[in-house]
């Protein structure tokens, strides 16, 4: 099989309607100007069996038209024209208007119309030149009477010349005193087709030689030739002429499928295939498929096996000429619309991404990547399609609030001392490496603990941690009085000798709201029996310190 197409059907060489001739010739003349051509003439000595006469007619351009001019001969005479391209293997098409009007003696008249050749060479070889063996490849028309006096054997023979092994087609019979339009039409590869009309349209048929047989080896063919065919040691003469030839370099493709290539599971789809009208059609599915309309241009598949990627396959035949074409469809299996549930931390941001190979995606502010970033909580939503499938999930962003954590300003230690963080968390990191809410020390400094709750959110607080074994007297920096049992009260932080001790503690409107005289009663964080509202309070404490007296005053705060 060939190579599949892709196909435009207007311009297709084996039509005969007029749309084809709407194309621009790749050469095209109307004989207008004789200049464009090289004449040549080439003369055959007689030699052994072999005679040869003078010429004694002329090929001329004149008036629009070529003419024969009553040419007799036994030479070789003509013209050509370099076409500055050459024809594809495939489909190219030669048309022109020929008008034979006066044969020679006896109907014998031997007259080459047209040739298509590579290079220049002398493109003829055939039985009727038996001095002559030219090695050009060749499309050759002819409209001869094969020296015959009979009428019904004038007419056109199609010639394929491979290197001087000549193959010759049947007589389309073509009397003299008639209009010829003739269109010479390369069907793929290795078939010739000859339309002959009776209108210049090209709508009423007079004959056709199809699938004529064209050797593969023949391409690349370059050059034009218009002119007689040698007659050996016989006399033929020919009155007739020639107008508006073109030569059509038609690269298109004979078939094509069209239809949806990603369908959804469960879909029924049409598809089509695009080729000639009259060829005969035969579609070729992989097994599973389900589907009607084999022998029609459109076929249904209503049923598909399940998702993957499957070859549609569809034969035509026309004549002589035979090709394949292909398709891939894949069949997705895209689910239900989904619900996303994504959280974040606060302060801190997600990015969902939903790609599927293939796909298109558009959100629901408009736009079009794969993935979206979000920073705040909300319910939102994407569409994502895929060929015809087309689906919508929606995406629930929460953000999920830090937890809090509060170790207190400070503590005093002596000696080995278990260090105790709230209760409540997923897990716990110490900046000195424990994983455990609680762990000894006998040192002291700050330590860093950051904990994280069963969200995955995480927070971090300091708790400094003082050498209680010298003589001082302390106080933190805050409390949290929610009875907790953690940091409960504000109290004094202290070693050595402590006496005469008096603290007294005002709110931000200079009120006493505690004092006491008692080293080891700390403030519950009520006044009156009321708990008083966070925010920041003052102390004032006199005491005397190994003897020593000292006042001491600061701000700490009344957290919960």
């Amino acid at each position: 099989m060939r190579k599949p197409f892709i196909f435009t059907l207007l311009v297709f060489p084996l039509l005969h309607t007029p749309q084809l001739f709407g194309q621009a010739c790749l050469f095209a003349d109307d004989f207008a100007d004789e200049s464009a051509w090289e004449y040549f003439y080439w003369y055959y000595p007689v030699t052994g069996a072999c005679t040869s006469n003078n010429q004694t007619g002329d090929l001329t351009i004149a008036d629009g038209t070529l003419n024969y001019d009553a040419t007799i001969d036994a030479n070789d005479t003509r013209f050509y024209h370099e076409l500055g391209a050459e024809l594809n293997n495939d489909f190219w098409t030669a048309s022109m208007a020929f008008t034979p009007v006066q044969g020679g003696a006896s109907g014998r008249t031997g007259h080459l119309v047209l040739s298509l050749s590579e290079g220049t060479l002398n493109p003829y070889s055939d039985t009727y030149s038996i001095c002559e063996n030219s090695n050009t490849d060749a499309i050759m028309l002819a409209w001869t009477s094969d020296f015959a006096a009979a009428p019904d054997n004038i007419g056109f023979t199609l010639y394929a010349n491979d290197n001087g092994v000549v193959t010759q087609s049947e007589l389309l019979s073509a009397p003299y005193n008639d209009t010829y339009y003739i269109q010479l039409i390369r069907v793929a590869y290795n078939y010739m087709h000859l339309d002959v009309f009776e209108d210049e349209e090209h709508e009423i048929m007079y004959g056709q030689i199809d699938c004529f047989t064209v050797p593969t080896t023949i391409d690349g063919l370059n050059t034009v030739q218009i002119g007689n065919l040698p007659g050996g040691a016989y006399q033929r003469k020919l009155t007739a002429t020639i107008d508006d030839l073109c030569v059509r370099n038609l690269d298109v493709e004979a078939i094509s499928i069209t239809g949806p290539t990603t369908i959804c599971i469960g879909s029924e789809n049409d598809y089509t295939i695009n080729t000639l009208p009259a060829a005969d059609i035969d579609w070729e599915l992989p097994a599973g498929i389900v589907y009607t309309g084999d022998d029609l241009t459109t076929m249904t598949v209503t049923d598909w096996p399940g998702p993957g990627t499957y070859t549609l396959q569809c034969n035509i035949s026309y004549n002589c000429y035979y090709d394949t074409g292909y398709l891939e469809v894949t069949v997705v299996d895209p689910g239900e619309s989904v619900i996303i549930e994504e959280a974040f931390c606060e302060g801190e941001s997600v990015t969902i991404d939903v790609a599927q190979e293939g796909s298109t995606y558009e959100w629901f502010d408009g736009s079009i990547e794969s993935s979206y970033f979000f920073d705040a909580a909300g319910t939102y939503w994407v569409t994502v399609s895929l060929g015809e499938c087309n689906f919508t999930d929606t995406i629930k962003i929460t953000e999920n609030a830090n937890p809090t954590l509060e170790l207190g300003s400070a503590i005093t230690i002596c000696g080995a001392t278990e260090i105790t963080a709230p209760s409540g968390y997923d897990s716990y990191t110490w900046s000195n490496g424990f994983t455990t809410p609680q762990f000894t020390t006998t040192e002291a400094g700050t330590f860093t603990l950051t904990v994280t709750d069963e969200n995955g959110c995480s927070t971090s607080d300091e708790l400094k941690v003082l050498n209680g074994c010298g003589d001082h007297l302390d106080f933190p920096t805050a409390f949290s009085p929610n009875g907790d049992h953690f940091n409960d009260y504000f109290e004094a932080i202290y070693s050595g000798s402590i006496k005469n001790y008096h603290i007294e503690i005002f709110n931000r409107w200079g009120e006493l709201v505690f004092e006491t005289n008692k080293l080891e009663k700390g403030w519950d964080g009520k006044y009156e029996n009321e708990l008083q509202p966070i925010g920041v309070f003052t102390y004032r404490v006199t005491a005397a310190l190994n003897e020593k007296n000292l006042v001491k005053q600061g701000n700490f705060v009344l957290v919960r």
